[in-house]
C-alpha cells in the first residue's frame, strides 16, 4: 500500500450542493482535504464509510495495480456534454453502495 506521508490535510472543504448563499443552502456531506503547502487534493472523507480515508490517485506515491475495469460514479449529476472514458467500466448514478474496503475485501487486495 501507498505512504500517508502527503496526509497533512490543511484544510478541508464542503462543497456546496444547491442553493448557495441562502437559508437553506445544501452542502456536501462528504469533506474533500487539501494540502497547505500546495492546495492539492489529498483525500476524501464520507460519513458512510467512516472507516475510510479515500485517497486522491495523485497524492497516492508508490506503484499500484492496473485497474481491470473503471468505476465512473455520480453519473445522475453529469452534464449531457460529458463524454464517458472507453474500455471496460462499470457506472453508478450515484455513489455505489459497497465501501473501499468492502470492495478490496470482495476482490483480495484487502491488506490488514
Amino acid at each position: 500500500m501507498g505512504s500517508a506521508s502527503a496526509l497533512s490535510a490543511g484544510s478541508v472543504y464542503y462543497a456546496v450542493m444547491a442553493n448557495r448563499g441562502q437559508e437553506n443552502e445544501e452542502r456536501a456531506t462528504s469533506g474533500r482535504n487539501f494540502c497547505k503547502q500546495c492546495g492539492s487534493m489529498l483525500w476524501l472523507f464520507m460519513p458512510q464509510w467512516p472507516e475510510s480515508i479515500l485517497p486522491y490517485a495523485s497524492a497516492i506515491d508508490t506503484p499500484l495495480l492496473p485497474a481491470e475495469e473503471m468505476g465512473v460514479i455520480m453519473l445522475a449529476s453529469k452534464p449531457d456534454w460529458v463524454r464517458l472514458p472507453e474500455g471496460k467500466k462499470k457506472t453508478f448514478e450515484h455513489y455505489p453502495d459497497e465501501s473501499p474496503e468492502q470492495w478490496h475485501k470482495r476482490h483480495g487486495l484487502w491488506i490488514e
